[in-house]
């Protein structure tokens, strides 16, 4: 009865070293076919990361908005040059408007600010549609 039981115990650990082998290759075969995956993912995730800091990043956005208000202010002197404008709406560019962005109320910036978080989504969207393009090619010569 012993040699039985020992040939059993023999039989039982090969079977379970036996499940332990085939669960370890199962593992492996999904992990490296998930692996593609994990890597888009995480890119995705850098990529997002970056998007929240370059959206959310007060000191760039006043910098883009202190550029888009030097815009504005190439094209309100050309409109105000070469275009017939009323005096009230000159002198309101005048007083409130026509003046280096740091000198501009809280609230005329924000008007800045909101064409510059506008141009950044434009941005964001463009590359975003780059780089599915660009991973496309990849993917199709794979």
């Amino acid at each position: 009865m012993s040699k039985k039981k020992s040939v059993r115990q023999e039989k039982s650990c090969d079977i379970h070293q036996i499940e332990q082998q085939i669960n370890d290759k199962v593992q492996q075969t999904i992990l490296k076919a998930l692996e593609p995956w994990v890597k888009c993912i995480a890119r995705l995730r850098r990529e997002l990361a970056l998007r929240d800091w370059v959206l959310e990043s007060p000191e760039l956005l006043e910098k883009l908005a202190a550029v888009e208000h030097e815009r504005w202010m190439r094209n309100a002197k050309t409109l105000l040059e070469q275009e017939t404008i009323s005096q009230e709406h000159r002198d309101r560019w005048l007083r409130e408007c026509l003046m280096p962005y740091t000198h501009l109320s809280e609230g005329m910036k924000e008007y800045d600010r909101i064409e510059a978080r506008r141009s950044l989504a434009v941005i964001f969207e463009t590359l975003e549609q780059k780089i599915e393009e660009l991973m496309g090619e990849r993917e199709g010569k794979a």
